[in-house]
């Protein structure tokens, strides 16, 4: 139990995030690894917060990487060399030798685990509709948190995850297809 308490796990939102003047969000497409210089001077110039949907690159160290489902998360978690935001729900169908491993190796490399969307949503990620709110908008309450659950595909959650730092500009890169 000792090494669990180390690891801060937390929602996302504005009290515990600091604000940044760029981000730059990474999808798996072909553009992310086309334009490697060109990220990186990018975020050398911008000093740029950088969210990874999915995988830790190995040309840039990401700030954050999201990732929305549990065999996803299972497959990445060792390979992650920074802070990890998950779904919620996650916590619920996660078992708890594999949420000590993934906790284990957040308390290793000194990194925390935040949490996004409800614990009571299903794990669903590909639906049709980017989420169950009015008028096919993603509010942002007061406190910079979501209220939904379904935030389509992993990269688009990224880039919904991103608007909690609050950045001036957004460089998205790797939109164009996965590339595996």
């Amino acid at each position: 139990n000792h090494l669990l308490e180390n690891v801060i796990k937390s929602d996302l939102n504005y009290k515990n995030i600091n604000q940044f003047d760029s981000a730059i969000v990474l999808g798996a497409g072909s553009s992310t690894g086309l334009n490697k210089k060109s990220i990186i001077e990018y975020h050398k110039q911008n000093k740029s917060i950088i969210i990874s949907a999915s995988y830790n690159y190995d040309f840039i160290q990401p700030d954050y990487v999201y990732v929305t489902d549990k065999e996803k998360l299972l497959e990445q978690f060792r390979k992650i060399k920074c802070n990890l935001i998950i779904r919620k729900f996650l916590t619920n169908i996660i078992n708890k030798n594999e949420m000590k491993d993934i906790t284990d190796h957040m308390n290793f490399i000194k990194k925390n685990i935040y949490y996004i969307g409800s614990e009571k949503s299903s794990p669903g990620t590909r639906e049709s509709k980017v989420c169950q709110c009015k008028s096919n908008t993603i509010e942002i309450n007061s406190a910079g948190e979501f209220n939904y659950h379904h935030f389509g595909v992993c990269g688009l959650g990224a880039i919904i995850c991103s608007s909690v730092f609050r950045p001036k500009t957004l460089l998205i890169v790797g939109f164009d297809g996965p590339n595996f």
